[in-house]
């Protein structure tokens, strides 16, 4: 079955591209671990120095929560395997003409911005959520299947050549992430399996890659 395959290559994506995701580990909590000796030496001899510190490691602390629940921006791991992905599914599935991911903004809420995709270049690197088939899924949390766009309300086109269209949220712990947005140039292109695939990959990323 064409999706098993798949799916075993996306697990060898996500395995290959795990080694690096644990190199980058090992060398930020080197970073980490060289910070905290400075800082050490550098307590010693002020304490005011020390204070200063404190003011922007807690102003650190509040950029952070603001950008919760939004993957941005990605590790050369996590970029490196939706990549793979998109050009995996754009070899292996002949129907599917654009593969790409939108990412939930980390700087603007409610707010998609472009990841990586295989495909055409388009002028939608932001989409706002409810604006289009991409928009309503991140507003609904739905998996969104157009089979005539030419149909769709509240479609936002990205080219004439598409006539069908595929949305698949990425969630983790009730948290949306990002989506999983797929153009075909063929009309009824989605079928059930094909639905099914992209749920999975959605789900594997949820779990393995966010």
């Amino acid at each position: 079955m064409k999706s098993e395959h798949i799916l075993a290559e996306i697990d060898k994506i996500i395995a290959a591209q795990g080694d690096i995701k644990r190199a980058e580990k090992t060398e930020v909590n080197a970073a980490k671990s060289t910070s905290v000796k400075k800082e050490g030496m550098l307590q010693s001899d002020s304490h005011s120095d020390s204070q200063i510190r404190g003011s922007q490691t807690n102003d650190s602390e509040t950029d952070d929560s603001e950008t919760s629940g939004s993957p941005l921006p990605l590790s050369d791991a996590q970029a490196g395997i939706l990549q793979g992905i998109c050009e995996l599914l754009d070899r292996e599935v002949e129907v599917f003409n654009w593969t790409g991911f939108y990412l939930a903004s980390a700087t603007e809420e409610r707010m998609l911005e472009l990841g990586p995709f295989t495909g055409e270049p388009t002028d939608h690197t932001q989409i706002p959520y409810g604006t289009g088939i991409c928009g309503q899924a991140a507003e609904t949390l739905d998996t969104f299947v157009v089979q005539d766009v030419s149909k769709a309300e509240n479609y936002l086109a990205c080219s004439v050549t598409v006539k069908s269209e595929i949305v698949v949220p990425i969630m983790k712990n009730g948290t949306f992430l990002g989506e999983l947005d797929i153009d075909s140039h063929t009309k009824d292109a989605i079928t059930p399996e094909l639905q099914e695939l992209c749920e999975e990959i959605c789900r594997r990323l949820a779990a393995e890659v966010f």
